[in-house]
């Protein structure tokens, strides 16, 4: 409840700390948090410092949104019957506040496909850098979930591998071979390595990965991460 909370920098990072999400299904949601609380770094308070009106009503407004309870469905295999293939989608997006990536998994069975999302991560963007950046290091994030994901699943026949961004100039940097500066090419290199996996344009309010990036209460979670 609202009164266990310590309402200092300390607290917060506590009560933070606190969320058990290891599939980062509500990553979007704490991305609020987590911008609230860089706010709070920016302020210069000391650990014990009782926060300031304006930031304290900042994050009372976000605590009060939260849900008594709220259930994700997990199975992603619909039918109790044996699962013939798999296909990956991952989509990455990034904005000033931060960068996302979320991967669904589409489930094939002998009655009927099913999809939904399997994991998704959400941080703080790097300050300075500039939104093209900023999305190919989600890009990057998104390569990485990809590849640890198919690990997890090697038992089981995955067929096609997706990656998704609305951003144009990272995918004239994955698709070109111009001689890049050592920030963009690094990253590049690295999610060129994973070349089983095929990246397109989606459009940006076709983005699952735009609510990871830019944060949302609980009541305007889209039924896409929900399913």
């Amino acid at each position: 409840s609202k009164s266990d909370i310590d309402f200092t920098k300390r607290g917060v990072l506590k009560f933070l700390a606190s969320i058990f999400d290891p599939l980062g299904l509500f990553s979007c949601v704490t991305l609020v948090c987590k911008v609230i609380y860089h706010d709070i770094c920016e302020a210069n308070l000391d650990w014990d410092t009782r926060l300031p009106v304006n930031l304290m009503k900042k994050f009372c407004k976000w605590f009060d949104s939260l849900p008594l309870k709220l259930e994700v469905p997990r199975s992603l295999a619909k039918f109790e019957e044996n699962v013939y293939n798999i296909d990956l989608h991952v989509f990455a997006d990034a904005s000033i506040e931060g960068v996302s990536a979320a991967l669904y998994l589409v489930v094939y069975q002998d009655s009927g496909v099913n999809c939904g999302l399997l994991t998704s991560k959400s941080r703080l963007s790097k300050k300075n850098q500039t939104i093209p950046r900023l999305e190919l290091i989600a890009v990057h994030m998104g390569a990485n979930i990809m590849k640890k994901v198919r690990r997890a699943l090697k038992r089981y026949k995955i067929n096609d591998c997706y990656g998704w961004t609305d951003s144009t100039v990272v995918l004239h940097w994955l698709k070109q071979n111009d001689p890049y500066k050592q920030f963009v090419g690094n990253r590049v290199a690295k999610v060129r390595e994973l070349d089983y996996i095929t990246w397109r344009h989606v459009p940006t309010l076709e983005n699952p990965a735009d609510y990871g990036s830019r944060g949302c209460s609980v009541d305007k979670l889209p039924i896409s991460w929900l399913q």
